[in-house]
């Protein structure tokens, strides 16, 4: 009966090994991505250009955005800079970016923001570097100067040294998983119980 037990523990344990996780992107610096902004995108009231980000714009109140989660893999300087944009309405291309750390609520857009840019870029163009932390979550969110301006913005994160980054933060395992790892748990104590009797 024991060995049996056993047997069983070990079959939950690779089942939960092979369960289907929720597994983020992982790409290499330089990476180039492409936010679309539409009518249908989110909104916040941008912040104002700045390191640390103090306040809030009086233009840009309800601008469109896009958000990306990253874990950078090594502690190193990073640099962000929107390359293109092709923006339908409003006043020239001009982007904006602004990076959080741990988390963004678009409803409280100066918490846990560091930097944030308007034209330091070619043009109307967004640039900035930071020194990021290996293992932290940063959020990195493009948006426009104005309110009512969509189409695309292509955004390139580099890095001083070759890096990798694991888009969209850590996987988590499946309810699938857990209800698993849960069943092996509940099981140990009643092996435990049929050894000693």
């Amino acid at each position: 009966m024991f060995s049996r037990s056993l047997t069983l523990i070990a079959s939950v344990a690779t089942m939960a090994a092979l369960a289907p996780t929720a597994h983020a992107q992982i790409v290499a610096t330089p990476h180039s991505y492409v936010t679309t902004l539409t009518a249908a995108s989110p909104t916040f009231n941008r912040p104002l250009s700045g390191t640390p980000v103090t306040s809030l714009s009086g233009v840009g109140t309800a601008v469109s955005y896009g958000a990306l989660t990253f874990i950078p893999d090594s502690t190193q300087t990073y640099t962000f800079e929107t390359t293109a944009a092709t923006l339908a309405t409003g006043t020239a291309d001009d982007t904006f970016l602004v990076l959080y750390q741990g988390s963004f609520n678009p409803a409280s857009p100066l918490t846990n923001a560091l930097v944030a840019d308007d034209d330091a870029g070619v043009g109307s163009l967004s640039l900035m570097s930071r020194a990021l932390t290996g293992g932290t979550t940063y959020i990195l969110v493009t948006t426009t100067f104005n309110n009512g301006q969509f189409g695309p913005i292509t955004t390139r994160i580099s890095s001083a040294a070759p890096a990798t980054l694991n888009l969209g933060g850590a996987s988590a395992p499946e309810p699938g998983t857990l209800a698993l790892l849960g069943t092996a748990l509940v099981a140990l104590p009643l092996i435990r119980r049929r050894k000693t009797s």
